[in-house]
């Protein structure tokens, strides 16, 4: 075993870090207050935005707030405010089909499909229209990004006690709650959005069942008066993952899949099911996660994620990706690093530290993902989609968690950073 010394940023210089990447999401929020995917207008993503970014962008900003004063405090809260007030109006706006889709029974996932929320909308608040899409197959119904919504916007709520903000969009959030709670295991895509035995015998994956029972439960501690209690559907939920997602091995699993009768669930055998690096969303990074870090089930997810997927610190989607050949993703490798921390681990989160500075370019941004190059699929990507998003915002988002959260276990543990001796 050989130790070798490497200089890492200092723990005062970590603030300086954050405030680069808070800058950098603030200087790209649309002016109509929606966090765009990526600040790279050329890019395919460009028109759009997500639920699932835009709350985790926003999340970044919460994590802020505690150590911002004055007018970088009001900046910080008007532009988390002004992008949940976007979204709200998009619920309102799909409102018809959301009391339509509540209020029926037996819906087929078919039918399901045809009227869900989207999974994006375009910068001006719209659904897309197929024909302005580069490939005709891109998945667009996902149940995640409204939980995120929600776990975020209850985080926000919690973090300035503005309980008239989350009263003037009670209707929303009701609305939303709904939703999620009738059709949480409806099959839909996860938040990869790969397509995979599609139609009436879909697939429900592990991470969206996380992002619904984190948005329900910031519902739940809300405590909105129009609004029921969400105890019962929290615990079913939970029920529902460990009878459904875990295999004879005691693992919990990436997806499962509709069987013919329409009612129940199995596991596919796939081999792409052992382990995906979104499974770390059932502890990480929400206040009202599904499981604790310290839970059985999350020390063998997190073991596998470590073996499989990580790569020096960097963090791959799964084992086979071939997305501008399945390179490693700095959003992915700070959500491990929060975890690591959260399980105590502060070796692992600094590795994810060390690569992540090593990762971001010299203005600071962060890419969607640092490609394999050398992939035989890399280039037929390139080719229809353009490179790699850059800077990826909902990457700066999650990696300002990650480094609030290693400040303060730095701080609180009395562990000085330069120099520190890691082990190779």
């Amino acid at each position: 075993m050989i130790y070798k010394p490497k200089t890492i940023e200092p723990l005062q210089a970590i603030s300086e870090i954050i405030d680069k990447h808070v800058s950098i999401i603030l200087q790209h929020q649309d002016p109509d207050g929606s966090f765009p995917a990526t600040g790279q207008d050329r890019y395919v993503y460009s028109p759009y935005v997500w639920p699932r970014d835009s709350s985790l962008i926003a999340l970044g900003l919460v994590y802020k707030l505690p150590s911002a004063s004055g007018e970088d405090y009001k900046i910080l809260t008007d532009a988390i405010e002004k992008n949940f007030v976007w979204w709200f109006d998009r619920i309102n706006d799909e409102k018809e089909n959301l009391n339509y889709l509540i209020s029926t029974d037996s819906i087929s996932v078919t039918e399901f499909h045809k009227k869900a929320l989207p999974a994006r909308f375009t910068k001006e608040g719209l659904r897309e229209q197929e024909s302005e899409l580069p490939d005709a197959n891109w998945p667009n119904v996902q149940l995640d990004g409204y939980g995120t919504l929600l776990a975020v916007f209850g985080e926000y709520i919690k973090q300035t006690n503005k309980m008239d903000l989350a009263g003037d969009y009670e209707d929303e959030i009701s609305l939303l709650t709904s939703y999620l709670s009738k059709f949480a295991t409806f099959p839909n895509y996860d938040m990869w959005e790969d397509t995979r035995f599609w139609g009436e015998n879909g697939c429900l994956h592990a991470s969206t069942l996380a992002c619904v029972y984190a948005g329900l439960s910031a519902v739940n501690e809300m405590n909105l008066d129009g609004i029921p209690c969400q105890k019962t559907n929290l615990s079913s939920l939970e029920s529902f993952v460990r009878k459904n997602f875990i295999n004879e091995q005691g693992e919990l699993v990436k997806y499962i899949q509709k069987s013919n009768d329409g009612k129940t669930y199995f596991i596919p055998e796939d081999p792409e099911n052992h382990v995906d690096s979104s499974m770390l969303l059932l502890s990480s990074p929400f206040d009202g996660c599904m499981y604790s870090p310290d839970d059985p089930l999350m020390n063998n997810i997190s073991k596998r994620v470590e073996i499989y997927l990580n790569e020096d610190g960097g963090v791959k989607r799964y084992p086979g990706d071939e997305f501008y050949g399945g390179g490693t993703w700095p959003l992915l490798s700070a959500l491990q690093g929060i975890h690591h921390l959260r399980e105590g681990n502060v070796f692992g989160a600094l590795k994810n530290y060390e690569w992540i500075l090593q990762t971001q370019d010299a203005d600071s941004h962060l890419t969607e993902q640092v490609a394999n190059l050398n992939h035989e699929k890399c280039d037929d990507w390139r080719n229809t989609w353009g490179e790699p998003a850059s800077p990826l915002l909902m990457g700066h988002g999650i990696t300002i968690i990650f480094l609030k959260e290693l400040e303060k276990y730095l701080r609180e543990n009395n562990i000085q950073l330069q120099p520190f001796l890691t082990i190779t």
